[in-house]
């Protein structure tokens, strides 16, 4: 007997996962609501018999029964459908659109032809390999970059640089989209 008390107690205060229910969840769950509210009222008003409605009475529970979900979250999609405003039949979904982050950084023209132009005559200057963190540290200097280095490197390759491969397997840093007002770029070793 005490064995399956506990299994049958275990069984009762398994605590289950939340889950969000979308709109047409919602909105499905107040409809069986109200077609099991309709269907109890047509009940008693035709109740030629005198039979006895009273397992039909409890319609939150039947409803929460029906669709899989506690009484409470029943109770608390009926509040927030009379909290609907009139114009409005439908739920909102709890992050029914992805929030986008604002861009890290603002980048203008002005500031896209400097970095052509620190990019392309750094290994001239500098004699060396240019890095990422080389070029960031530079472009802190030159203009207040803010971004980190997977800003700045995903800033290059919406800019057109590339990083592949070159002879003495070093990282080549190459500009697929020309300048309209600069020289062809040449290619630059980033060592990894």
């Amino acid at each position: 007997m005490p064995k399956c008390h506990s299994l049958l107690y275990r069984v009762k205060m398994k605590i289950k996962k939340r889950e969000v229910i979308d709109s047409e969840g919602r909105a499905m769950i107040a409809r069986v609501f109200h077609f099991l509210r309709d269907e109890y009222d047509f009940m008693k008003t035709h109740n030629v018999e005198n039979s006895d409605l009273s397992p039909l009475a409890n319609i939150r529970r039947r409803t929460a029964e029906a669709t899989g979900v506690s009484e409470r979250t029943v109770s608390r999609i009926l509040k927030e459908e009379k909290e609907l405003p009139l114009t409005s039949y439908r739920f909102v979904s709890p992050m029914s659109k992805r929030r986008r982050r604002a861009a890290k950084v603002d980048v203008d023209e002005l500031t896209v032809s400097l970095m052509h132009s620190i990019i392309q005559n750094y290994q001239i200057e500098h004699n060396e390999s240019p890095t990422l963190t080389k070029l960031q540290s530079i472009f802190r200097e030159k203009f207040q970059f803010t971004g980190c280095l997977n800003t700045l490197r995903n800033l290059l390759m919406k800019l057109g640089y590339k990083w592949s491969r070159s002879a003495n397997n070093k990282w080549t840093l190459k500009n697929t989209k020309e300048p309209k007002h600069k020289a062809p770029s040449k290619n630059i070793d980033i060592p990894t």
